[in-house]
């Protein structure tokens, strides 16, 4: 069986899959050694449709989860995807991160990650303490394309823009 042995997602091409976890707090340097090899475990044997994918994953300033594959053409199956879920939730459980807190909006003030509940992030729009070119994170990408040229983007060009500008 061939097997894929980088973690990063550098090499693969802007068309392959691509989900992002935000982690509810930034995860401890401590831990990052870990679930980086949990991480180069489950995407060196990325199997979908009864082929190994070429496949990677990064922590990102300590506080996201990039995992992509490529498809090669065809679709990633459901299985593999659901697959990638309950090694996320596993890796949750196993270190005390929560990767799924979806109401936890990250933005970047004074070059530092910072994360909010999205009330909170409400509040902070309306007190001046972020504004319409406050750099945010847009998780929502879907593509390893996507993810390298949207995922930092003005708030006024994202999704969450819309939940606080009314």
């Amino acid at each position: 069986m061939s097997t894929q042995t980088t973690l990063s997602t550098a090499t693969l091409p802007d068309s392959a899959r691509c989900w992002v976890y935000q982690a509810a707090t930034e995860i401890p340097e401590t831990l990052v050694p870990a679930i980086e090899e949990a991480l180069r475990a489950y995407t060196s044997h990325w199997e979908s449709h009864g082929s190994i994918l070429p496949a990677g994953a990064e922590i990102l300033h300590n506080r996201f989860v990039l995992i992509a594959v490529d498809p090669r053409g065809d679709s990633v199956c459901g299985r593999s995807v659901d697959a990638s879920v309950r090694l996320m939730r596993d890796l949750s459980e196993r270190f005390g991160v929560d990767f799924f807190d979806r109401m936890q909006l990250a933005y970047l003030k004074d070059g530092e990650v910072r994360a909010a509940h999205k009330d909170e992030f409400a509040a902070l729009y309306a007190a001046g303490e972020i504004g319409d070119d406050t750099l945010v994170f847009d998780n929502m990408v879907q593509t390893l394309g996507d993810w390298r040229k949207n995922w930092l983007k003005p708030l006024k060009e994202s999704w969450m823009y819309r939940m606080i500008a009314d």
